[in-house]
Parts: C-alpha cells; structure tokens; sequence
C-alpha cells in the first residue's frame, strides 16, 4: 500500500480550453483563469476539500461531519491550466486517498455560459464528472 509521503501535493483542476464532464462541457480559458484568481485572491482564504461535495449539498442535514475538510489548497496557474496546490491533508482524507476509498477530485466551482469563472472548493469522490480525470495515486501491483 501507499505510504504517507505519497500524498499527493498538487494536483489539476481544469486542462487549458474546453474540459468535458457528465453534465456538460465547461471552458477554462485566459478569461476564466483571470477570472478565478482574482476570486481566489479577492477572498483571500486556502480552498477545502470535502467528500463528495457534501459541503455543498443536502447532506449537511444529515452528516454531522460533512461540512469537515477533508484537505485545504491554493490555487496556481501553469500553462494556461488550473492546479491545486500546497495540498495538505485532514487524517481522514490522507486515509481515504491512502486506502484508495476515494481516487479521485472533483473540482466544485461557478460558471456562467460553460465558462468558469470561480473555483470554490474540490471534493474526494469515487466517480469524477471530469471525463479522463487521473487518480489521486498511481495504482500499483495488489492494491
């Protein structure tokens, strides 16, 4: 199995130009990367990472620890892409990512039009909307 120390650090949010998903197809384009760091920027705060979006949806009702970060991260562009970065991780999630619970980020984020124009968060969970997403942790031989 993985050990602690191959957490992953960074990891990307959205590719350069159209990133197709389950529920459509969204833009990150020069607009959309001026447009979510300078709200990033604005709030001034690292990002969290829950579990399935549960921060944002329905649960909060009915799991006492759905509003709990998982892990926390800033935001960096690189070539035109969007990345999660300084990724440091609650004990719950390293464990989850670890055990290989959950293998994958879904970025939680703000559109108009397909464009994206604000990055809220980014959530653990099995099944990404990101078509093609890689995994948190390369799988190895057994696990």
């Amino acid at each position: 199995s993985a050990a602690p120390s191959e957490l992953p650090k960074e990891f990307r949010l959205f590719r350069q130009g159209p990133n197709d998903t389950e529920i459509g197809r969204f833009l990150f384009d020069d607009e959309a990367a001026t447009s979510v760091m300078t709200e990033y920027e604005r709030a001034g705060v690292e990002l969290m990472i829950d579990l399935d979006h549960q921060s944002a949806t329905e649960h909060i009702d009915k799991d006492p620890t759905a509003r709990d970060a998982r892990g926390w991260f800033r935001l960096e562009l690189r070539n035109g892409e969007l990345w999660a970065v300084n990724v440091h991780w609650t004990d719950d999630g390293a464990r989850r990512v670890l055990e290989h619970r959950q293998r994958y980020i879904s970025p939680l984020f703000a559109h108009v039009k397909g464009n994206v124009t604000r990055v809220i968060g980014a959530a653990l969970v099995t099944m990404p909307a990101i078509h093609n997403a890689p995994p948190l942790l390369a799988s190895t031989e057994g696990s």
